[in-house]
This record gives structure tokens, C-alpha cells and sequence, in this order.
């Protein structure tokens, strides 16, 4: 069968058209080799090209997807719409106008999409706000130059060495009115609790101590107070050393002054003693005579000898009565420096001849006598 041949001066302009066309009517076979070239198409009739060109973007906006996943999810999109669109006008020879026009606009869109991406991954240069609702990990450093605002409640921070420019740190600062928690720095000692550096809000003192208490707590409770080693102090404002000084020798002008005094104290002292010492002898030679005829007497009645034994203490409260008093009764008196006890203030012990306080401890060098008969 001969070929007949279509040219330009056999056919009217759209004389045909897809609809005047049978699926397979016009196949490759029909056509030459290097019958029909690029440049006899129009310059919306370079699919593949385009196609190529969008694959090319795809394999580049690819990269961004899991920084910018808003963007990506619209990229897909248009790219799933531009390669069906490239996949049909590449099975067809008369290509569909429309779909060519759709294909533009995704391109133009495509185009848009990768500027985004791309001002996403080099920075944000614009005033837009960008939120991410996901986490982001940023595996190189990242600087941000203006001021970063954290809405959060905990911000951890992992490094090594912090280094800090500002002078005056403020810690509560979200704080008003009247004060009622405590307020400073805690210290990770592992296993063995905290140690705090705080202002104590219920006792207004500052507080170095160890601590249980976590980090959560608005109030801390001291285990032990902890030890300052410093190299000088100053107090209000003068050299502490300094003030020792003026105090140590306002001191010693005091102490110089109570020295002179006591010398004085001393010699009245010795006086009285010696006045004192004189009637003493003649009130003791009066009461040994008493204490003769009162034993005596106690003898012609009862039968029984007087003991007198007399006990400084040191410090305890049991005292020995020195011989054995058999029953409650045989003990006459009992004096502290001369002050009679009554019986409800000491209890008595006949079987290791023991007397016994009730109170805990007598002061050291109390006087204790026993009068008792036996």
C-alpha cells in the first residue's frame, strides 16, 4: 500500500484533532526517523525535558523534606501531580494543551517551594516567624544573633564548660509580692545529696548546708550546715581583721581595769577572811561544844552515837553515809552546803549504805552531810 503523506498544504489548520483520531492511529511506526525533532515542536512540547528537569528538583528538594516537613508535604504533592502529568503527555503524541498549562503552573509552584526550602536550610533572613511542631536536632553549632525567648519549663543544658557574659544573674525573676519560697543554687553531689548555696525565705539567712531535697522544691531543708573557708572577711565594711584588733585592745583595757579592781577586791577580801576566819574559830568552838552536849543528850536517850560524814561532791548525785544506818529513821538530816534536804528530794539505800539524789547530777563541790545514828 503506498504511503500517503501529510503536509502542511494538505490539511486545513486543525483539520486534526485527538477526537478525530482512533486510539493507535498514529504510532511511531507512521513516522520517519528524525521525522519529527524538537525544534518542529513548540516550546511547551518539551515534556521530557521538563520531566527531567522535575525529577531533578525532586531529588534536590528531598534533602530539605525532614527539615521543612510543611514544605515537603506540598512538594509531594505537586511533584505526584507534574510526573502523571509528564507520564501522559509522554504516551500521547498530540499533547493535551491543558495538561501542558497545569504542568507550568506546577513547575511554577515547584519553583516557589524550593526558594522556601532553600531560605529554610540556609536561615531565615526574613522577619517570618517559622514554627517547627516537631523536635529538631541540629547537629552543628547554631548562632542565633538576635534575643531567644524559651516559653518552656525546663531548659537542659548538656555542655561541658558554660560560659557566661552577662554580670548580674537574676533567679526568680517571675516573682511578686511578698516573698514566701526559697532562692538559690543547688549542687550535684551524686549519690551523697545536694549541697545548696540559698537565701532562706522563713529564717531571712543566707544558707550554705547539704541537702535532700530535688530541684523541684521551692523550700529546702538543711541536713547539716556547711563549712566557709575564706581568706578575708570584712564586716560592715571594715576589715574584719582590723576590728578583731580594736576589740582585742579595748578588751585588754578592760581586763587591765578589772585586773586593778580585783587587786583591790583582793586585799578587802583577805581582811574579811581573816575577820572572818577569827569568828569562824570561835563559832566553831562554841558549836563543837553544842554538838558535844546534843550527842551527849542523844546518847543518855535514844541509846544510840550521832555519826556526822561530811562530802564534797564531784558532780555526782550518790554520796556513801559512811556507816551502816540500818532503817530510814537512824538518818537525823541531810544537807546540801548546809541547806536541809527533805526526805522526798533523796532516797536511801541501807543494804549498800548508798544515799541518792533525785536529781540527775549535783554541781561539783556541793557540800553533803549525813547526821545519823547508830
Amino acid at each position: 500500500m503506498a504511503l500517503t503523506r501529510v503536509t502542511s498544504q494538505v490539511l486545513d489548520a486543525n483539520a486534526v484533532s485527538s477526537i478525530k483520531l482512533a486510539n493507535g492511529a498514529v504510532t511511531a511506526r507512521h513516522f520517519a526517523n528524525l521525522s519529527v525533532e524538537l525544534r518542529h515542536l513548540a516550546d511547551d512540547a518539551n515534556v521530557v525535558l521538563v520531566h527531567s528537569d522535575l525529577t531533578t528538583n525532586v531529588n534536590l528538594l528531598q534533602t530539605n523534606v525532614n527539615l521543612v516537613q510543611g514544605n515537603a508535604n506540598v512538594i509531594q504533592t505537586n511533584v505526584n501531580a507534574a510526573e502523571a502529568n509528564a507520564a501522559s503527555a509522554a504516551g500521547n503524541s498530540i499533547v493535551n494543551a491543558a495538561n501542558i498549562v497545569t504542568l507550568l503552573a506546577n513547575v511554577v509552584q515547584l519553583n516557589a517551594n524550593i526558594d522556601v526550602v532553600h531560605a529554610n536550610a540556609n536561615g531565615i533572613t526574613d522577619d517570618t516567624s517559622v514554627i517547627f511542631n516537631v523536635e529538631k536536632t541540629f547537629a552543628d553549632d547554631v548562632i542565633i544573633s538576635g534575643n531567644l525567648t524559651v516559653n518552656g519549663d525546663t531548659i537542659t543544658a548538656n555542655s561541658i564548660n558554660m560560659v557566661v557574659e552577662d554580670r548580674m544573674m537574676m533567679l526568680a525573676n517571675s516573682v511578686t509580692g511578698a516573698p514566701s519560697a526559697d532562692v538559690g543554687v543547688l549542687f550535684n553531689r551524686g549519690n551523697q545529696g545536694n549541697a545548696a548555696l540559698f537565701y532562706d525565705e522563713s529564717a531571712t539567712t543566707f544558707k550554705i548546708a547539704d541537702t535532700q531535697d530535688p530541684a523541684s522544691n521551692t523550700t529546702l531543708s538543711p541536713v547539716t550546715l556547711g563549712n566557709l573557708a575564706v581568706g578575708k572577711l570584712s564586716y560592715f565594711g571594715t576589715d574584719l581583721n582590723t576590728a578583731i584588733t580594736d576589740n582585742v585592745n579595748t578588751l585588754t583595757t578592760n581586763i587591765n581595769t578589772l585586773d586593778a579592781n580585783a587587786d583591790a577586791i583582793d586585799a578587802r577580801l583577805v581582811a574579811n577572811v581573816l575577820v572572818a576566819a577569827s569568828n569562824d574559830f570561835v563559832t566553831f568552838t562554841r558549836l563543837n561544844a553544842n554538838i558535844n552536849v546534843v550527842q551527849d543528850n542523844i546518847v543518855a536517850s535514844t541509846g544510840m552515837i550521832p555519826f556526822v560524814n561530811v562530802i564534797t561532791t564531784a558532780g555526782s548525785n550518790a554520796v556513801g553515809m559512811g556507816v551502816d544506818t540500818t532503817d530510814d529513821a537512824n538518818v537525823v538530816t541531810v544537807t546540801l552546803d548546809g541547806v536541809v534536804q527533805p526526805s522526798s528530794e533523796f532516797v536511801l539505800n541501807h543494804s549498800t549504805n548508798v544515799l541518792q539524789f533525785k536529781d540527775v547530777s549535783i554541781p561539783s563541790g556541793t557540800v553533803v552531810t549525813v547526821f545519823t545514828l547508830v
